[in-house]
């Protein structure tokens, strides 16, 4: 069995609603495709986290459903390379089309052989949601408030220093065992 389709089972019982897509003649390997969405009734997430294999690596790919008007776009920039300093996995970007970017969040990791540990992948999934959703809050409020980027940093710094006093509970490690 490969690495997919034993987290697709894992998180089959963890209850996260997802999707395994099996090899076909237009995409000739196997993705999965997880909702990172905070609303389980919602029928089409806005945060749908996209994991692959790319030769040795394994990639998380979430495009954010926010996009960045050209005026703002230096800003972004500048707001995206403070932000994305604590973020353990990835990074966040933007890809720019015409007059405005879209936003995203890409992680990559090297494996051997294709071979990935669970407990290690459960962890990456666990914490990638949180830098999403937390991240995602703090670019829109961004662009729409008159906050500065300093005050969007700050304020970004402490909601991780309140998430890093309570206590530890890790469900996704948990299920594996």
């Amino acid at each position: 069995m490969n690495e997919l389709t034993r987290l697709s089972e894992v998180l089959t019982v963890m209850k996260i609603p997802h999707r395994l897509e099996l090899p076909n003649k237009e995409i000739p390997f196997e993705q999965l495709f997880i909702s990172l969405d905070r609303d389980e009734e919602k029928e089409d997430p806005d945060f749908l986290l996209h994991v692959c294999f790319l030769e040795e690596r394994i990639q998380f790919f979430c495009n954010l459903p926010l996009t960045i008007p050209a005026l703002k776009l230096l800003e972004t920039h500048r707001l995206l390379a403070l932000l994305n300093r604590p973020v353990p996995y990835g990074t966040f970007g933007l890809t720019e089309v015409r007059t405005r970017a879209n936003f995203y969040f890409r992680y990559r990791l090297m494996t051997s052989n294709r071979k990935v540990s669970s407990p290690l992948i459960l962890a990456i999934l666990e914490a990638i949601p949180f830098f999403i959703h937390g991240i995602s809050n703090k670019v829109y409020e961004f662009l729409n408030s008159n906050k500065s980027i300093e005050t969007i940093v700050e304020e970004f710094e402490q909601d991780l220093t309140e998430v890093a006093r309570k206590p530890f509970k890790n469900n996704c490690t948990d299920a594996i065992h």
